[in-house]
């Protein structure tokens, strides 16, 4: 079974991903949109992901709450369900100044974005076939 496949099985993939979004932008913009979005997210996610920890380490819960917020936007409009709301939740966290409160979403937006990562490429080249 292809791993795309696999993912989207319903009881695996769960609430994590919302395939209506990715559905959404290929009516928009079609295989080579969603293509390019995960090809740009596997480029910049890392590097949003150095500027999260880089700004938690440093107790900057405004800067660490404006990088949710922005990697929050992505993660909903690429079907990122799961990684949105961890991205929501730790937002309002940081937006409460419970910086300590929000570093295990932190963390955990660190170690999902990777998973969610492949994900996409696999849906984007399912949609591209």
């Amino acid at each position: 079974m292809a791993e795309a496949d696999r993912l989207n099985e319903p009881g695996d993939a769960g609430d994590r991903y919302d395939t209506a979004a990715l559905e959404r932008l290929a009516r928009f913009g079609g295989a080579a949109l969603l293509q390019r979005m995960a090809a740009m997210l596997a480029v910049d996610g890392p590097r949003r992901v150095e500027r999260l920890r880089h700004a938690a380490e440093a107790g900057d819960a405004a800067a660490v709450a404006a990088v949710l917020h922005s990697l929050k936007a992505t993660a909903a409009q690429l079907g990122l369900a799961a990684l949105a709301a961890c991205c929501a939740r730790a937002e309002d966290l940081c937006a409460d100044g419970d910086l300590a409160a929000a570093r295990g979403d932190v963390e955990r937006v660190a170690a999902e974005l990777p998973v969610d990562i492949e994900w996409l490429r696999a849906m984007s080249a399912k949609a591209g076939s």
